[in-house]
C-alpha cells in the first residue's frame, strides 16, 4: 500500500550531521514499503527561502536523493555548518543537488555528495585578507585574519567523501576582481 504524508514544523533544527534550523519547513510526500517520495519541499531558513523535492529509500540500503534551491539566506550560517575558521557573510543563493547513502539510518549524512552553483552577494570573507598581499612589500607575507569584502561571489560547489571543492569562482569586490578553485581534503 502507498499513503500520503504531510509534515510542518517551525523553530525545527535538522538532525545528525548538519544542524540547519528552519523558521518553517513543510514537506509533502507519499510512502510506502521500499520508501518516500517527498514531492514538495518549502521553508524558511536563516532569512531566505528554501524549496526542492526528493527520494528516500531503505529497502536494500537508506538513499537520500534529490534537489534543492534556496535564495537569499543568511550565509553566515549555513557556512558555519561545514566551516567555523573561514566564512562569508552576505545572502546566499544556490542550486543543486544532494545524494545521501549509507547502511543504516544514523549514518546517511556521514558521507555528503552535494553539487550545485552558488551566489553571494554583498559580503565578506572572513580570516582571509586577499587584499593585505597586494599591498604588501614583503612578498613572503602570508595573510593570516582580516576580511575580503565582495559585492558578488558565484562558483560552484562540490562536496564528497573528504573533499569540498569550490571551482569556477569569481569575486567581485569593486577594484579588485579575481577567480579561481579552492580544494580541501580531509587528510583523516
Amino acid at each position: 500500500g502507498q499513503f500520503n504524508l504531510e509534515f510542518s514544523a517551525r523553530g525545527w533544527e535538522l538532525p545528525f550531521a548538519y544542524p540547519a534550523k528552519f523558521e518553517y519547513l513543510s514537506m509533502r510526500g507519499q510512502a510506502n514499503l521500499t520508501g518516500l517520495e517527498i514531492s514538495d519541499v518549502r521553508g524558511e531558513v536563516y532569512g531566505g527561502m528554501v524549496s526542492g523535492k526528493g527520494r528516500l529509500d531503505w529497502q536494500d540500503r537508506w538513499i537520500l536523493t534529490g534537489e534543492y534551491s534556496i535564495k537569499s539566506a543568511q550565509a553566515e550560517p549555513f557556512i558555519k555548518l561545514f566551516s567555523s575558521t573561514t566564512y562569508s557573510t552576505g545572502r546566499l543563493s544556490s542550486n543543486g543537488s544532494f545524494r545521501f547513502e549509507a547502511d543504516h539510518y544514523k549514518d546517511l549524512f556521514a558521507l555528503p555528495q552535494i553539487q550545485g552553483t552558488i551566489a553571494v552577494m554583498n559580503g565578506r570573507i572572513h580570516n582571509m585578507d586577499l587584499v593585505a598581499p597586494l599591498k604588501s612589500q614583503n612578498p613572503q607575507m602570508l595573510s593570516r585574519g582580516g576580511q575580503t569584502e565582495f559585492n558578488l561571489l558565484t562558483g560552484k560547489l562540490l562536496l564528497a567523501k573528504d573533499l569540498t571543492q569550490l571551482s569556477a569562482l569569481k569575486l567581485d569586490g569593486g577594484k579588485l576582481r579575481i577567480s579561481g578553485e579552492i580544494r580541501v581534503r580531509d587528510a583523516a
